[in-house]
């Protein structure tokens, strides 16, 4: 049982409700005097609460300029559900013209979910402003992950190439992994032929690897596990066996092989990461060594991660092509409706006789 507060702006005014909560279902009707231009749930942040909109369009652009860059964010998450035309082009001019670096970094991975030219032009002219904070960019390059198009390809490698923070120079690499790109090798091999903090780069440019499902990419991999290499570069190189031996069955064993050899005798980071490997891969061959760690390894975190991936094997890959199957048809459906949509509100309305 808790007070809930409602803020609600009409006509200039500011009025305040406060509703009784005392089960887990209920709906109220608010009496006013005319239709609300804002409205605010609990604009004091008393409950400890997840708060998700479902409002008119109005209100929720509306929600894109008010103060308080929660409420800003709670708009944008809704108005990237509806989907529309003009809600993705208001998420673009937010992502552009919001104060708040957390709240543009949530614009862009909106706008990455969202997809559409609109919403590409939006990340990129957003990249184009050399006056965004790190953390900024580096969200936006995530976000571009999701777009296949050469132009983005290009920019993204750019960044590799001649952004000056390491961390969005390392996620643009990882976004050409994802997109499968060309350009990820060259892009993997600069990131690997520099020296930065805790070798930070060279470990991204192995993921980055491990993200393009590139078989390929598999003896770069297991060259990058072995002992000549600082633990931080042998952990990523596992963890990005595990990655492209989830989606490469063609490589799965080799990978298996080396992950087994890491996650039985390797430094702690390193066997972690093998673990971790090997629990997403779910393949029954790992189970021996991962039962072994279980019973056995004198550290708990090996223990329980090597729990933890016991059950991701016995899970199994069963079912998964059909949910992966499922996933992309929803995906289609998704855009397709988003597509519908836009050409519905162009329409111009047909004339009364």
């Amino acid at each position: 049982r808790f007070k809930l507060q409602i803020e609600a702006t009409i006509e200039g005014q500011v009025r305040t409700f406060e509703l009784p909560i005392d089960r887990r279902q209920r709906s109220f009707a608010l009496p006013v005097s005319a239709k609300p231009s804002a409205v605010r749930v609990d604009p004091g942040f008393r409950v400890l609460s997840r708060v998700t909109l479902t409002a008119p369009r109005g209100w929720l652009l509306a929600g894109l300029d008010q103060d308080c860059p929660v409420f800003r964010i709670r708009s944008a998450r809704a108005l990237a559900k509806e989907g529309s035309p003009e809600a993705v082009t208001a998420l673009g001019d937010a992502l552009q013209t919001d104060p708040c670096w957390q709240v543009r970094a949530e614009l862009a991975g909106l706008l990455g979910d969202v997809r559409g030219p609109v919403a590409q032009a939006a990340l990129l002219t957003s990249l184009d402003q050399a006056d965004q904070v790190t953390r900024h960019r580096r969200a936006v390059v995530a976000a571009l992950s999701g777009f296949d198009d050469e132009a983005v390809h290009e920019r993204l490698m750019a960044c590799v190439l001649e952004e000056s923070s390491l961390f969005a120079q390392a996620e643009a690499a990882v976004s050409l992994g994802k997109l499968r790109s060309p350009l990820v090798k060259a892009a993997a091999e600069h990131l690997m032929g520099q020296d930065s903090w805790a070798d930070w780069s060279a470990a991204k440019g192995l993921i980055a690897l491990g993200a393009s499902r590139d078989a390929s990419a598999l003896t770069t991999l297991v060259e990058h596990t072995g002992a000549a290499f600082r633990p931080r570069i042998r952990g990523a190189a596992a963890e990005a066996l595990g990655q492209l031996a989830d989606e490469q069955e063609s490589v799965r064993a080799e990978a298996l092989e080396a992950l087994v050899g890491l996650a039985h005798d390797s430094p702690f980071r390193v066997r972690l990461a093998a673990i971790g490997a090997l629990g997403r891969v779910k393949d029954p061959r790992g189970a021996s060594v991962l039962g072994k760690l279980h019973s056995s390894a004198p550290d708990g975190r090996t223990r329980r991660m090597a729990y933890e991936a016991l059950a991701e094997i016995q899970d199994g890959r069963s079912g998964e092509a059909a949910l992966s199957g499922l996933k992309a048809e929803l995906e289609r459906l998704r855009t397709e409706q988003v597509a519908l949509r836009g050409r519905l509100e162009r329409l111009e309305p047909v004339p009364d006789e």
